[in-house]
């Protein structure tokens, strides 16, 4: 092996199949996860018998395989999202009681949707219907991205 840059070592190998030079860097958090999630289920799981032991390495399989393939904080992406939609009901006629017109979408979606609620005139059911399909969209998108969670809490990981 031999240094090359600061964080990085350049290993030369024989070994047939591999190329006589590999620059080995800082492994991504992906890698690092995914030996996590193989060390738990292929070295410590089938050592475990039943019971709490097993269970919660199950549990850690799926927090890891979790934190291995999640992707960027999509929380951000969901406040503009909403507020978009908040935008464009702006163009809606509507007098709602209780809309409040502060800088918070959550709030003014949550106050817009309990305004709206009830309420069967038309400006009420496309308040309703805008943030609906955004809001449970999201919820969708969220519950897909923790399923493995949910099944790792069930006892069923990959």
């Amino acid at each position: 092996m031999q240094g090359t840059q600061a964080g990085s070592t350049t290993y030369s190998g024989d070994r047939p199949g591999l190329s006589t030079e590999h620059t080995l860097g800082r492994p991504s958090d992906h890698a690092l996860w995914a030996s996590v999630v193989a060390t738990l289920r292929d070295v410590v799981l089938p050592e475990l018998g039943d019971g709490f032991a097993r269970q919660s390495a199950l549990q850690l399989i799926g927090v890891a395989i979790y934190a291995r393939d999640r992707g960027p904080d999509p929380s951000h992406h969901h406040e503009q999202e909403l507020s978009d939609a908040l935008d464009a009901l702006d163009e809606v006629p509507v007098t709602l009681d209780l809309a409040p017109d502060g800088p918070d979408p959550w709030v003014r979606a949550a106050s817009l949707l309990a305004a709206a609620s009830g309420r069967e005139d038309e400006a009420a059911v496309e308040v309703a219907s805008t943030l609906r399909t955004v809001l449970v969209g999201q919820l969708d998108r969220e519950l897909a991205a923790h399923q493995v969670l949910v099944d790792a809490f069930r006892g069923r990981v990959e």
